[in-house]
């Protein structure tokens, strides 16, 4: 029986294990989590510099994942002065991605914009390094995203939704040049609503920069973050709803259960 037990445990780890890394097309993934919070979990070595000491902090962030049922135990945590970095890479920018995040800020930015990630930069030494950004402006979430590296006319911007101080939130943008669309979600994670935000007027391309890829700040350190972001992860592709990290995968509500039932036996057992 214990053999039996066990199996069945290991089974639903490995099960867990395949679910959790079933998309395939996730380029980069920083959790914060352990002893190297700088690390890249999709495996494509894109590991982060820590410029300005941003701090390891314990989640308020859904735990586990809703997507993947990965236990989210920390996160990191900016105060304005501060951000990460990964060097310039050609996943960063194609022409169809997703960026997600969990975040929650500290103060209030007002008409100032922070960054919660993105693969911008807008002054020197990087000017006219501007592709994408997903951030925070005015008690909105916003996306910039430009054609040519320089502001407008060849940038654009979205403001949507509403975004307070103290407030968790899960948000993403979803790109696809191609058919120029832009898929912007915003989730007050106090509640169970994805606000869901489609444009059909994106740009005809996105400029390549050789900037690094930013978490909390743009890439020569403008428009810092202040307050806590967790979980980004960056795919190669446009997710659909029923794939973005805030929706529970139902391979992994699943298996969750079967490994519930297991230690319920388990214990029947003992007693």
């Amino acid at each position: 029986m214990k053999h039996r037990f066990a199996k069945t445990i290991l089974g639903t780890l490995a099960a867990l294990a395949l679910v959790a890394s079933a998309h395939a097309n996730v380029v980069a993934y920083w959790r914060f989590e352990g002893g190297d919070f700088l690390a890249d979990s999709s495996g494509n070595n894109h590991a982060l510099t820590n410029v300005g000491s941003v701090d390891q902090v314990a989640s308020a962030f859904p735990n586990p994942v809703p997507q993947t049922g990965a236990a989210n135990l920390n996160a990191a945590s900016f105060d304005g002065s501060n951000y990460f970095t990964a060097d310039d890479h050609g996943d960063f920018t194609s022409n169809q991605f997703t960026l997600e995040a969990f975040f929650s800020m500290a103060s209030d930015p007002g008409t100032a914009t922070r960054v919660i990630a993105g693969h911008f930069g807008s002054d020197e030494p990087y000017e006219n390094q501007r592709s994408y950004a997903l951030g925070v402006r005015g008690g909105q979430l916003r996306v910039l995203m430009s054609s040519t590296g320089e502001g407008n006319p060849n940038q654009r911007i979205w403001d949507v939704g509403t975004v307070e101080v103290g407030t968790n939130y899960y948000a993403a943008m979803a790109v696809d040049i191609d058919t120029t669309s832009l898929t912007m979600y915003l989730q007050d994670l106090s509640t169970d609503t994805l606000d869901v935000f489609t444009f059909s007027d994106t740009l005809s391309a996105l400029n390549q920069p050789t900037a690094p890829f930013t978490i909390g700040s743009t890439a020569q350190g403008g428009a810092l973050w202040d307050g806590t972001i967790d979980e980004v992860r960056l795919s190669n592709a446009v997710l659909t709803q029923d794939q973005l990290l805030i929706i529970p995968e139902p391979g992994v509500v699943g298996l969750m259960a079967l490994f519930g039932a297991a230690l319920l036996v388990r214990r029947r057992l003992k007693g």
